[in-house]
């Protein structure tokens, strides 16, 4: 057996019924299933040729090699079985699962996440199985990086956003020599749509003419917090005494005495 990254040089001598043996010229031809170019040996008609193959293949080839002489013609055959060369490049793609959109660099928010297909191959194009490829997470504001791989290949390469962020998600493959081979794409994420709020009371009783800050916190369904602008009522109608000072910032006017129940 050899790779795709090999050659292998092979010659012919002829024997005869005392078992003496000299070199003679044959004509060398390579047998394949899927492979027919002859090219991918340096001599046709020499003492010696030399295999370079360029596909990898489950199914061998046939080296052969044909001397013509005075008794007849006689054939000696080499079976060969070529598997891929050295990792040579890792292709890296990543989808977005609402928008659909493939890319290197991705702003999507919480509650998306992404599709991954990853394919390798040696310098001839040979695939390379990437299943023992490992993939991690890094957190790009804290450089903090974590192991995806058992995560992802259980999930078919699929990946849920979750914390806000600006993350890496990265693919590494390992040449024979140890080198490693890695693609990554980026992704900003943003919080997902509030499911549920959070409006704390003011801890004092107000009089008539006071007035209080409400700050309005949303919470996605990853937990994330983000400021959230809402609607109010009050006891069952407008509120006209709380307006918006700011992003989810709002100012109530204790105008009236009274209980007041606001509802957002």
């Amino acid at each position: 057996a050899m790779t795709a990254d090999d050659m292998l040089t092979a010659s012919v001598r002829a024997v005869d019924q005392k078992g003496n043996r000299w070199s003679v010229v044959a004509n060398w031809t390579v047998e394949h299933n899927t492979w027919s170019d002859q090219n991918i040996l340096s001599q046709a008609d020499a003492q010696a040729t030399t295999f370079r193959p360029v596909l990898a293949s489950d199914a061998p080839y046939t080296l052969e090699a044909t001397f013509t002489s005075d008794e007849g013609a006689f054939t000696a055959r080499i079976f060969i079985n070529v598997g891929h060369g050295d990792l040579f490049d890792i292709t890296l793609s990543a989808t977005s699962l609402l928008e659909g959109d493939t890319s290197d660099a991705f702003d999507m928010t919480a509650d998306d996440g992404l599709a991954f297909t990853v394919s390798a191959n040696d310098a001839e194009g040979n695939p390379i199985d990437t299943s023992t490829f490992t993939w991690t997470i890094q957190n790009m504001d804290t450089s903090d990086v974590a192991d995806l791989t058992a995560s992802l290949l259980v999930d078919d390469l699929v990946w849920q956003a979750s914390l806000v962020g600006s993350w890496t998600i990265a693919v590494t493959g390992l040449t024979d020599g140890g080198a490693e081979v890695v693609r990554s794409v980026s992704v900003n994420v943003g919080h997902g749509v509030a499911v549920a709020l959070d409006a704390p009371e003011p801890s004092f009783a107000l009089f008539a003419g006071d007035h209080a800050q409400i700050e309005v916190t949303g919470i996605d369904a990853d937990g994330n917090r983000f400021p959230q602008d809402v609607l109010w009522s009050e006891n069952g109608g407008d509120a006209t005494d709380i307006n918006a000072t700011g992003d989810a910032t709002y100012d109530y006017f204790a105008r009236r005495a009274g209980t007041h129940a606001l509802d957002y």
